[in-house]
Parts: structure tokens; sequence; C-alpha cells
């Protein structure tokens, strides 16, 4: 029996590649029961060495996938690959996240695997980018649209493939279909969120919108490992849809973990939000001139400035209310993450005083150590 993952070299799916090998879940006996799709091999260096078998392919060459699941005996199908990518027209994208999923869905159901999970976004929502300044969303709420001249592209593009995923559950119903909407990830190998926030950290620029006190929902990358495994406990859930999204965290306690990891202050200038928006289309404008700059798009994007200064909810009740329990917090996440990025601390020059500080504190618990040792020694002997 094997695990077929697409999107293995991204967060998400290496998170997922790790929990499988560390808990033995699903069956899986040694790292070759993982089977990974690989479009780029040099990406792939990671998941070498964790000894999971490679498989390089695109999704759009569906014959491969085919002999894919022909060549392994196949029983999950855990489909994380996506095209993220702000710059590419709608076409690309539809390419990657629509005709994509279309080909990975036809090739399950030619095959004996019995679970396909499909990575979606709670960026398919109605109302996701619109200016409401506090909203809250479960699996029930109506999608937005699909005109890419309307909406925004990657969402139009998460939406059709959803429509897709639950013709194909009908179509067949003795097959198991989940779709599960993820929140913003933030934990190891995140590319997107924590970079934002590194990036912007030193700038003296108001960090914060009504003194932060808006929350923004981080979804730890483990726990998504931990629920799309959790759910193949249930067999009467085809079809059904998931909200993964991490406890709301304010914009105040974000910068104040990423500043304590840089030994710097937490940014206290505070804009309100009704000034906030009137820089919004200045903003905007910049994002379009400069289109080629990777933090300008980051910091400045659709959904960037959308998430600021409001307060967004997505509820989870329902996989909660199967048993499946929440563990990392938005602390963990962020500082997991900045760990494995940053291990140094080089990105950000810290605040000397409270850099020396924190040295000083560090040795004073060294001593502390060994102060306890010495006595614990002598007491034994």
């Amino acid at each position: 029996m094997s695990i077929f993952i697409t999107g293995a070299t991204g967060q998400t799916g290496s998170q997922l590649v790790e929990y499988l090998i560390e808990t033995h879940k699903l069956g899986i006996s040694s790292p070759t029961d993982i089977i990974c799709l690989a479009r780029d091999l040099r990406k792939a260096d990671f998941l070498k060495k964790l000894g999971v078998l490679i498989e390089e392919g695109d999704l759009l060459d569906f014959k491969n996938l085919q002999d894919i699941m022909k060549k392994y005996e196949i029983e999950y199908i855990f489909h994380f690959a996506a095209n993220l990518n702000q710059y590419n027209s709608f076409q690309e994208l539809y390419d990657s996240n629509c005709t994509g999923t279309t080909n990975m869905l036809d090739a399950f159901v030619s095959s004996p695997a019995k679970w396909f999970f499909y990575a979606s976004s709670i960026s398919v929502y109605e109302g996701y980018l619109n200016k409401e300044k506090f909203q809250v969303f479960d699996e029930s709420m109506p999608l937005g649209g699909i005109d890419p001249q309307k909406d925004n592209k990657y969402a139009v593009t998460k939406r059709i493939a959803e429509n897709s995923v639950k013709k194909f559950s009908q179509k067949y119903p003795k097959k198991n279909f989940i779709i599960t909407r993820l929140g913003p990830i933030c934990g190891p190998r995140d590319r997107m969120i924590i970079p934002s926030f590194v990036k912007i950290l030193p700038y003296p620029i108001p960090k914060l919108i009504d003194k932060g006190k808006d929350t923004f929902s981080l979804t730890p990358s483990r726990d998504i490992a931990r629920a799309v495994v959790f759910l193949t406990k249930f067999d009467n859930i085809s079809g059904e849809v998931f909200n993964i999204v991490g406890a709301p965290v304010s914009y105040e306690e974000i910068f104040e973990y990423f500043s304590s990891y840089y030994n710097r202050k937490p940014p206290k200038v505070s804009l309100p939000y009704w000034l906030f928006k009137v820089f919004i289309p200045f903003l905007t404008v910049i994002r379009k001139i400069v289109k080629r700059n990777l933090m300008i798009q980051t910091i400045f994007s659709e959904a960037a400035l959308n998430y600021l200064g409001r307060t967004i909810t997505y509820k989870t009740e329902k996989i909660q209310d199967l048993g499946f329990k929440f563990k990392t917090s938005a602390k963990e996440a962020i500082l997991t993450g900045l760990i494995e990025m940053d291990p140094n601390r080089k990105l950000v020059k810290a605040n000397i005083k409270l850099k020396k500080k924190d040295e000083k504190e560090k040795k004073s618990k060294i001593f502390d150590f060994i102060h306890i040792f010495k006595k614990k020694i002598g007491q034994k002997y």
C-alpha cells in the first residue's frame, strides 16, 4: 500500500511527508511507501534525504500520472500541488490548478486508490476580498464567481477545481473525495507569510492598524498534515468540505513574536483604519508599477491589503466536531519557521541593548544550571 503526494516539494506537502514518516500513520512502514510527484528534481533534495520515492512529472502529463498509479499500489492521494505565482496569467494558473486537478481525478478514478484529498483555499468564499471590517466564514457559505476579469485569478481557479472534485464525488460514490480549505499557511519552509513579516520588520513605517487588535488566522502546516490524516478515519464523509484554519491571533501578537526572535522592540506606531484605507489605492498603484519586486508584490498584494485592518474568522467546528484538535499555536508555527529560514538571525538587525540583555539572561540560565548540577553532584557524593 502506498501514498501519492503532489506538491511534496512545497511547504504543506513536505510537512505531510515528514509527519507520515515520523508517525507511521496510514500503514506507512518505510519512507518508500510514499511516492512524491516532482516537476523539478532540483527542488526535491529535501525529499531525497527523507528516503521517499520521487517520480518526475507534471500535472498536465495525464499518461504519466496514470502510469504512476499503475506502478504502485496507491490507496491515498493527497493533491497539494498548486500554482500560486501572482505573475502568471489566468491561463497558466488554470492549466496547473484546474486541468492538473482534473487529470489527477481521472487518474484516481481509473485506479484502485480509495481516497482523494484536494487542498483548496479559503479564498474560494464569496466576499473573500470585500471591504467589510468583520467577517465570519464556515463551510456552508457561498463561493465567489468564476470570472477572472471580475474576481481574483487564483481564487477563480480554486473554485473551478473544487467544482470538479464535487462532480467526481457524485459520479463515483464508491470512492472517497475530501476537500480541505486551507488558511494562510505558516511553519517550516514557509516562503510567503514569514518572509513578508521579516522583510517589513526593519522598515521605519507604521506596522499596526488600529493598534494591531484585529486578528489574522495563521494555519500551522503541521496541523494541516495531522488534519488530513485524521479525516481518513471516516468512510462516510466523501464529498464533504472542511475548513482547516488556525486560531485567530492579533497582529500585535504576531509582531511581538517576530520582534522577540530578532531582539527588537515590538512596533508601537499605529494607523487608524480609516487612514489606512486612504492609502490603499496608492499602494495598489505601487504594486502595479513595481511588478517584479517580490517584496512589494507580497506586502502590497491584493490579499495582504485585504487582510490588514480587518478581522476575518474561519470556523473549524466541522472537523473539530469529529474529534480533531488543533495542537500547534501560531507562536510555535512562526518560531519553527523562523528557525528553519534564518537560524542565525541575520536577516534583521537586533537592538543592541535587547540583544545584550538576552545574552545575559542566557548566561544566567547556564550558570543557574551549573550551580544546580554541582549541588546535586555534591549531595550524591
